[in-house]
Parts: structure tokens; sequence; C-alpha cells
């Protein structure tokens, strides 16, 4: 998708990758509102944004791995992500970010939120030396496990 995607304008709304084939790039700013719903359970496939998501609705983002690269990027809102890969930027989690299967890349990650990790991954010390992860501002970490 090239430039911005808005997922619910008024009380509904929604958008669902069905299908496991092709590629899936959102170019510009992925914005969920208030009763709207990301739906990629069904083809639980992989997908890559270069805009960033602002979430205020439901993120059901499947078991594929979300790929953040290209351009600096934020995450807004109350995001579930089992699968994190971060290329060659910074991606800012301005609120609350869970990743529970996979927090990778070569790029930065700044938490200004709540960064919660919650997987059965490489030790803790491989992953930082994987991904720079910057925590500035950290307001509360509620779960940090192996």
């Amino acid at each position: 998708m090239t430039g911005t995607t808005t997922v619910g304008g008024g009380a509904s709304g929604s958008l669902t990758i069905s299908s496991a084939t092709g590629t899936k790039i959102f170019t510009g700013l992925v914005t969920i509102n208030a009763g709207g719903t990301w739906t990629n359970t069904a083809a639980n496939s992989p997908v890559t944004f270069r805009g960033g998501i602002t979430n205020s609705g439901t993120f059901n983002a499947g078991s594929g791995i979300h790929t953040f690269d290209t351009n600096a990027q934020a995450l807004t809102g109350t995001l579930s992500i089992p699968s994190v890969t971060v290329t060659d930027i910074t991606l800012t989690n301005n609120n609350t970010l869970t990743v529970t299967t996979a927090l990778i890349g070569t790029g930065g990650l700044t938490n200004v939120g709540t960064l919660n990790i919650g997987y059965a991954g490489p030790p803790l010390s491989q992953l930082l030396t994987s991904l720079q992860l910057v925590i500035l501002l950290i307001t509360t970490v509620q779960e940090l496990r192996r």
C-alpha cells in the first residue's frame, strides 16, 4: 500500500490480511482508529512497515514477522506483535509494545513507553548485540523474562 492507511473512520472498519502469498508493504503511516480492527491472524503473513503504526482500535498481528525499515518510525498506542525486526532505522515505542517471539534486527529501538518482552528466544545478551536497544525515559517495564 502506498501512502497512509487508515482503518476505521467512524464506529467501525476493518483491514484483514487473508492471504499468506504476496508481499505486504505499507509505505505510509498505518492508523487504526477507535472501533477499527487490523487482522492478520488468518494469513499470519509477514508485513513490512515504512511509516509506523498508530493504534486506537484493535491490532491482531498474527504470527508473521513484522519488519520496520527504510524510514525512522513510531509505534503509538497498545500493540502486541510477536515477531519484530528493525532494519537499519530507529523505531520508537511511544506507549505499550509487547513482543512474545522475537525482537531482532540491525536498527535501534527507543522506548519512551512500556516494553514487554516475553519469549523463549536467544539470551538477552545476544539480543542486545543484534539490536541496539536504547531505553529512554522508561516509565515501567512490566515484564522482562527470557
